[in-house]
């Protein structure tokens, strides 16, 4: 959903809260679904450079509130503001929800929704299955032409 060029969603992941935080914040983990490769693990704080899988792309990121296995806040340095929230249902469930922006039109809010779908999609099967689709990988080659 896109609300005054903001990007909002969510999605329901079989695993634990710790495993999905874990995923977002460090470089080993982030670079099996989403990231080409990160420069370090986020830290409140500390810029850390994200290399994202489409050639040539890549985003400093600076974290501003990190809580193990709750809540991920870092900002780009466009000054988009990213909120991960983990909302634990159980041992082995948990809501992601995503919130980012603001963006500086309507277009980039919908293209950051539809990033972060396959982020969150691509994510989801691999903590579930333990192996990663592809999606993000699929949707770089795309992009990269």
């Amino acid at each position: 959903m896109v609300a005054r060029n903001y990007a909002r969603l969510s999605l329901p992941v079989r695993a634990s809260a710790r495993a999905i935080y874990d995923a977002f914040v460090e470089p080993e983990q982030l670079s099996r679904f989403w990231l080409g490769k990160s420069s370090a693990p986020l830290e409140v704080g500390v810029p850390v450079r994200w290399d994202f899988m489409v050639p040539g792309a890549s985003e400093t990121t600076t974290a501003s509130k990190l809580v193990r296995g709750e809540l991920i806040r870092f900002a780009w340095s466009d000054g988009v503001k990213v909120a991960i929230t983990i909302e634990r249902r159980s041992r082995t469930q948990s809501v992601v929800r995503i919130a980012a922006g603001p963006f500086r039109s309507t277009s980039r809010a919908v293209d950051a929704v539809e990033g972060f779908s396959i982020v969150l999609c691509d994510l989801k099967v691999l903590l579930e299955s333990g192996r990663s689709p592809g999606l993000v990988r699929a949707k770089a080659r795309l992009i990269a032409g």
